[in-house]
């Protein structure tokens, strides 16, 4: 068994607690430590970046549509966006 990388981007300052893909398979959605949280293209441009967190970002998934997603975090509360 082989495993070879597409590609290799240094994003967070933090180890990162969460992952997700959309549903649609266009955005990546990663959640780190210090409570940012990035969402990105599958071609790893126009990365975006929020912070609605003051702890670790646990959990991270987006909705049906795409259109928002949830993140759950250390600090105790659930932020929609």
């Amino acid at each position: 068994f082989s495993f070879n990388f597409e590609a290799t981007q240094q994003a967070h300052d933090e180890p990162l607690f969460s992952l997700c893909w959309s549903r649609g398979g266009e955005w990546l959605l990663s959640g780190d430590g210090a409570g940012t949280v990035k969402y990105w293209q599958t071609t790893l441009n126009n990365v975006k970046e929020v912070s609605p967190h003051a702890g670790a970002v646990r959990a991270i998934s987006f909705c049906p549509t795409d259109t928002y997603f949830a993140t759950g975090s250390d600090d105790g509360t659930v932020k929609v966006l």
